[in-house]
């Protein structure tokens, strides 16, 4: 069976768009911003970078497994490629504006403080620059932290696709093409980069939050929760008969889940809100959440109310559309805004006048940036399609003539 959009119902051999997936990324992005706005409801707000983590390991190792079951191969220059022009664009664009203006702005003294954080950011290493010069993205407040800090969790996901395609192709490999295998594997990298978490967390808190192999965990979580999915779709699986599907009970079942699901997302916002677990235990609980709600809307279908109201809602789906942007921008607004002292209110106030003004500004590189990188990879993708069409036509006629 191949897997299906489940946009149109059709078989499709590539990872189709999910609506809902944009608007878990617009609900991640706002805490994160809230977080960076310093508002007490969202003190654990760093926690929507956690379910970015999730949904960035379940969107590539989709989009990979496909292309391995069905090409037999993965073509590593088409893919990194990709990733260049996907996100590079936007990035250097952010970091060039962001140093032109901070240089003027602020004091020489932390502007040489801060320039090593700038190449550190441009090459994607910032998170380990972060851990050498022992910032604290907790405590650093100010001046004293640079504008481009966020740049981190950035550079986590580029090292990750760094070596990733190589690494899912040798488990592809060995699990002799078997997805049942594939889920395994990944099972068991999860548990054991989580437990290397630990230990990186009991050496060093900074170690665990900053370090590429403290993450590693939640990609995997992501990578797993594909991983499932994908077997479930190519082996026609079904978690009951089709009878049952359209029965009374499964409809009762449907609402259950949906209540679980509306539960674990108000205790989830109060986790986020109240709780004052470590960073490891806050952390594991996002990714698990993450997750099992990416299972739950998969396995539901569109019978999922929840999964429904997400699919629908347009204004987190436009905020998922343009997070990229705005996760780049916040900080640096915040921070040059701060400098300039054109914030004059406090708390919530402020805090929609940042958001409000990341918005446009994120708005505005979506279109000019952005979507064009978009529709020239479009672009290209259907020109490779249309070229290995004319290549398989002109084998079957060579081998036509050959008879």
């Amino acid at each position: 069976m191949d897997p299906k959009n489940p946009n149109t119902g059709k078989k499709s051999q590539t990872f189709c768009h999910r609506p809902y997936l944009d608007s878990l990324r617009g609900f991640a992005c706002f805490i994160v911003i809230l977080f960076h706005c310093e508002l007490p409801a969202f003190s654990n707000g760093f926690l929507g970078v956690d379910i970015f983590f999730v949904l960035s390991g379940y969107l590539i190792t989709s989009i990979l497994l496909r292309k391995l079951y069905y090409e037999h191969r993965l073509k590593y220059c088409e893919f990194y490629s990709r990733r260049f022009q996907r996100l590079f664009p936007a990035s250097s664009l952010t970091l060039i504006l962001t140093a032109i203006i901070y240089r003027y702005v602020e004091l020489n003294e932390y502007v040489n403080k801060h320039t090593n954080s700038f190449i550190a950011s441009s090459f994607y290493y910032s998170n380990w620059y972060n851990l050498r010069v022992a910032s604290d993205y907790f405590t650093d407040k100010g001046s004293d932290q640079s504008p481009v800090v966020h740049f981190w969790s950035l550079s986590i996901e580029e090292q990750f696709y760094l070596f990733y395609p190589v690494v899912i192709a040798i488990i592809y490999k060995i699990s002799k093409k078997k997805t049942s295998i594939t889920i395994l594997v990944f099972a068991s990298l999860f548990v054991f980069s989580f437990s290397l978490n630990m230990k990186l967390y009991e050496k060093s808190h900074m170690m665990s939050y900053f370090s590429t192999w403290g993450r590693l965990y939640q990609l995997f979580a992501g990578a797993l929760a594909a991983s499932i999915l994908f077997h479930r779709e190519i082996t026609e699986t079904n978690f009951c008969h089709y009878e049952f599907r359209n029965s009374e009970k499964f409809r009762l079942l449907i609402t259950a889940i949906e209540s679980a699901i509306g539960f674990a997302i108000v205790t989830m916002l109060i986790f986020i809100a109240k709780s004052t677990f470590n960073a490891l235990i806050l952390g594991f609980t996002a990714t698990t959440f993450t997750f099992f709600l990416i299972l739950v809307f998969e396995v539901t279908g569109e019978k999922n109310f929840t999964k429904k109201l997400l699919s629908q809602n347009t204004y987190l789906k436009f905020i998922g559309k343009i997070s990229y942007s705005m996760y780049l921008t916040h900080v640096p607004i915040t921070k040059i805004g701060d400098i300039l002292e054109v914030f004059p209110f406090q708390k919530v106030p402020r805090a929609l006048l940042i958001l409000s003004i990341t918005v446009v500004i994120s708005t505005i590189i979506w279109h000019s940036v952005e979507k064009p990188a978009k529709n020239t990879l479009k672009i290209n993708k259907n020109n490779e399609k249309q070229l290995s069409v004319l290549r398989k036509t002109v084998r079957l006629q060579n081998a036509e003539r050959g008879k």
